[in-house]
């Protein structure tokens, strides 16, 4: 047995890894018993024909004459066997004719198919400019729209803060017109302290009533009360003034009238 094994390729040097390849590719031929003997005995031939032809080569070993011819017969046994292999070329040849013919069983096209390819063409082109020709329109259309809407929308929110900012001064203005007079007695408060500044005696001042007329931006206020005059007697007078929102000022206007 270990004579035979040194005559066969990949156990001849007994190297381990040599071995394991050489163990794989005659599994493999083996395999291909499946596939028939033909195939099987081209690929178990392969390696002996070519491990002989390196020897002799490289080696000048003329012992391997014996296992090349061996191996080249039954490579031709093979192929004998399994005609697939010597009709390779054949086939392909075969193939680009088959191919050569079908390239030159296409149809030409007819002058009328052309012809009704190039309609078809010039209406597509045709439909696509004036789709783009709509959008534009449809584009130019929709921004007149909101620029409309935004114009109205500009006015609506203009004219709240109009109203807001009117509302607002109102509110303002009726808060300043309740902080005139007193929640006591109603009487003007700032308009009572100018009166008692210019008073003989202070203390002799009595609120008696206090009127006004709203002017929207100013009040005229009228107010009757007792005080003493020069001579030391309590009298009723009057005073009508002027209370400005704008500038928060009050003004005698008349006296005793």
């Amino acid at each position: 047995m270990n004579n035979f094994l040194k005559h066969v390729p990949g156990f001849r040097t007994n190297i381990k890894w040599k071995k394991v390849v050489a163990t794989v590719y005659y599994a493999f031929c083996v395999i291909l018993l499946a596939s028939g003997i033909g195939a099987f005995l081209i690929y178990i031939s392969i390696p002996f024909i070519v491990f002989a032809v390196i020897s002799l080569i490289k080696n000048r070993n003329k012992t391997v004459i014996g296992t090349l011819v061996a191996g080249i017969i039954v490579f031709s046994i093979g192929t004998m066997i399994n005609p697939d292999i010597k009709n390779t070329d054949t086939s392909s040849k075969k193939i680009v004719k088959t191919k050569e013919v079908v390239a030159t069983t296409v149809k030409e096209k007819t002058p009328e198919e052309i012809k009704m390819e190039a309609e078809a063409k010039v209406k597509a082109d045709a439909d696509a400019k004036i789709a783009a020709a709509q959008k534009v329109k449809d584009d130019a259309a929709a921004k007149i729209i909101a620029d409309k809407k935004a114009i109205e929308d500009k006015k609506i929110a203009d004219a709240k803060a109009i109203e807001d900012a009117k509302l607002a001064k109102q509110v303002a203005y009726k808060s300043w017109v309740d902080a005139q007079f007193s929640m006591w007695d109603g009487s003007h408060t700032g308009l009572v302290d100018l009166i008692k500044k210019n008073l003989n005696d202070k203390k002799s001042f009595e609120h008696e009533e206090t009127t006004y007329k709203d002017m929207g931006t100013y009040l005229i206020v009228k107010m009757t009360y007792r005080a003493k005059n020069g001579f030391g007697g309590v009298i009723l007078q009057n005073v009508t003034a002027k209370s400005d929102y704008k500038t928060n000022t009050i003004t005698v206007t008349s006296q005793n009238d």
